[in-house]
């Protein structure tokens, strides 16, 4: 691949850092500067072990995609996995692994869409380095900061930065207007079917696209529940969870390997096995498209994190260790829609919209999900 002359200068000041031994490096780029491009040619260029994570599962599919490499969460190489053992009466109990090296000795871990990395999953990834090993974020510093915290990479003095967008990326209408937004220019070069604005129905739209990889996205919670409560009316989902359900991970839960805002399909759905009254709640026991078998408080579903970490403190028992806390996941807020990206995002905006201190950056966060149709309503 023929590189910029910026992306050059980067690939030979990241090598430069690895090469003297820097623990970590830091690349920065906003949309359509060539991170991804200069990332493979960096993985081309290092012979040692590379393991490629991501803070969420769909963004390590894309990076698989793109790369060619397999890439994984942060959460399932860090945190390891939930096992079962033994334990008395012929039954099994599920325990929880402990934090796990995320590479071999000498290893490099490259950590894309670094924006959502904060300070306690940076200070896990470093405590949990083993010796030798190095560690690369690459990220967008012009997107939200995580969710939980702060950035935990250095985003302010980065190891090196991409600024050039390139002409690939200015002849697409979605990448155009991300840097209009970001460098606080007016764009009015719509494309009718690719990045266009105006009024509409967003439950339509997305009710006629829900199997062809697009989400809503939108500012608030209110408008996000509302949506999310429209739009299962119209897919006909009468019951509380049902196969086929859209779900939004609201807490990270290690022990299961999912991430705060991932989204997964339910596959099967049943009420738990088991006395339910002995938890004080309707647990379910869900499959979920991406294999895992997990528990479900439906009396929690959708309720704050407060209530639900109130609610599990005083619980016990092994199938504990299998909850997640969920919502709905057709419509998202753009905080939990930072990491991932469809191929057809639906961003609606509201009157509050206008007076939000980080606007900017949430429109630029929405705006970038979108990797093919962008439909502003």
């Amino acid at each position: 691949m023929q590189l910029s002359s910026d992306q050059d200068h980067a690939r030979q000041t990241i090598l430069a850092a690895l090469s003297e031994g820097a623990p970590v490096s830091v690349l920065v780029g906003p949309a359509g500067s060539g991170k991804t491009t200069l990332l493979r040619t960096l993985l081309d260029d290092i012979t040692r072990e590379v393991a490629l994570l991501c803070p969420t599962g769909k963004a390590a599919a894309r990076l698989t995609e793109v790369t060619g490499r397999r890439a994984q969460t942060i959460h399932r190489a860090l945190y390891g996995r939930v096992k079962e053992v033994d334990g008395k009466a012929g039954r099994t109990r599920l325990v929880f692994d402990g934090k796990q090296a995320p590479c071999r000795p000498g290893g490099l871990v490259v950590c894309d869409e670094a924006s959502m990395v904060d300070e306690r999953l940076h200070r896990d990834l470093l405590d949990h380095l083993p010796p030798g090993a190095q560690l690369l974020y690459v990220g967008d510093r012009e997107q939200l900061p995580p969710v939980e915290g702060t950035w935990g990479p250095d985003f302010t003095t980065p190891t090196a930065v991409l600024e050039t967008i390139h002409r690939q990326a200015e002849q697409s209408p979605i990448l155009s207007l991300a840097t209009a937004i970001r460098e606080g220019r007016k764009w009015n070069d719509w494309v009718d079917g690719v990045c266009q604005r105006g009024p509409g129905d967003p439950v339509g739209w997305l009710a006629d696209r829900i199997a062809d990889d697009a989400t809503l996205i939108t500012t608030t919670n209110n408008i996000r529940r509302a949506l999310n409560a429209d739009i299962r009316a119209r897919l006909g989902h009468d019951g509380v969870l049902v196969p086929g359900e859209r779900i939004v991970c609201l807490r990270n839960s290690v022990e299961v390997g999912l991430m705060n805002g991932e989204v997964r399909t339910i596959v099967t759905a049943a009420k738990a096995p088991g006395p339910s009254w002995l938890q004080r709640a309707e647990l379910w026991e869900c499959t979920l498209d991406s294999g895992e078998t997990v528990l479900i408080n439906l009396d929690l579903l959708g309720k704050p994190v407060s209530a639900y970490t109130a609610w599990k403190k005083k619980r016990k028992g092994a199938q504990m260790e299998r909850l997640i806390h969920v919502d709905y996941g057709y419509c998202l807020t753009v905080h939990k829609a930072q990491g991932s990206q469809w191929r057809q995002v639906g961003f609606i905006t509201c009157p509050a919209f206008r007076r939000m201190s980080d606007r900017r950056r949430l429109a630029y966060t929405a705006v970038t999900r979108a990797s093919e149709i962008l439909r502003i309503f």
